[in-house]
């Protein structure tokens, strides 16, 4: 409920200003805020954190990935579809490096997993 309130809130702020931009920062901060309050009640009532540090590999090669595809889009340009489709080949390149850099354990081994057979199917069916 509080994140819901949250939310009309800041849309009623954020919205005449900013438009759907406004939406949708005012959903990201009710977000943050309503699974911040969550995780402070959980650690208060059930003494424990339900994340560990392995959660922050992923974030971390997203980060990265991100980054190099922010400064690629200021370098080079490539028309529409043909863009989109380099830069995002070179996204998932960079954060399944970037993975396996960072010492995937096992519950990363099964997604990683899922991804590599997701994209070889796909050049599997092509043939």
């Amino acid at each position: 409920v509080t994140t819901f309130v949250i939310n009309i809130i800041l849309n009623v702020i954020l919205i005449p200003q900013y438009g759907i931009v406004g939406a949708a920062i005012a959903t990201l901060i009710s977000a943050v805020i309503g699974n911040s309050m969550s995780l402070i009640y959980l650690y208060i009532k059930q003494r424990i954190h339900p994340y560990d540090i392995t959660y922050i590999k992923p974030v971390i090669a997203g980060g990265v990935s991100y980054l190099v595809i922010y400064l690629l889009n200021h370098l080079i340009m490539w028309d529409g579809v043909t863009d989109i489709l380099i830069k995002g080949t070179i996204f998932v390149m960079l954060f399944i490096g970037s993975i396996l850099i960072l010492k995937i354990d096992g519950d990363d081994k099964i997604i990683l997993n899922g991804m590599l057979n997701s994209i070889y199917g796909l050049f599997k069916r092509k043939r």
